[in-house]
């Protein structure tokens, strides 16, 4: 398994962590945009490495926030408690990098193909009410990272 994403900073992590949410928790460390099956071949690695510089430049830093907890779907796991994140930017930058993946002809998962920015917190046994929280947790999305 392989992504392209961003690593949720140490300290929104943490305060991530502190909402109380039932169910196997999960590191929240971190927001899939593009997902890859399998390991990379180094050539794939490599051609990713080759494209991201330009397209990174392009791009400015841009706020995410989330502002409340909801959950998705059963899947293999159960369901999936997530905090929703809030960002166009975000949602445009992905849209951006799933066309130059397809230009490229770089090979990503379109299992779930509408983008739904989210950071899980863990998986349970059912659904669970939205929780809006009482403060937003925001932070600057500077990076990207293949992982």
């Amino acid at each position: 398994m392989a992504l392209v994403g961003l690593k949720i900073p140490v300290e929104i992590s943490r305060l991530l962590t502190n909402v109380d949410v039932p169910g196997t928790r999960d590191k929240s460390d971190h927001l899939t945009m593009l997902f890859m099956d399998g390991d990379l071949s180094p050539n794939v690695l490599a051609k990713i490495c080759k494209i991201m510089p330009e397209f990174l430049e392009k791009h400015k830093p841009f706020e995410a926030l989330i502002k409340k907890i909801i959950c998705f779907s059963k899947g293999d796991d159960g369901v999936p408690i997530i905090g929703e994140v809030v960002s166009d930017d975000l949602i445009k930058l992905r849209s951006e990098l799933a066309a130059l993946f397809d230009k490229e002809k770089i090979k990503y998962s379109k299992k779930f193909p509408d983008f739904h920015p989210h950071v899980c917190l863990s998986y349970h046994k059912a659904k669970i009410k939205s929780i809006k929280l009482p403060i937003s947790i925001k932070w600057m999305v500077t990076d990207i990272i293949v992982w």
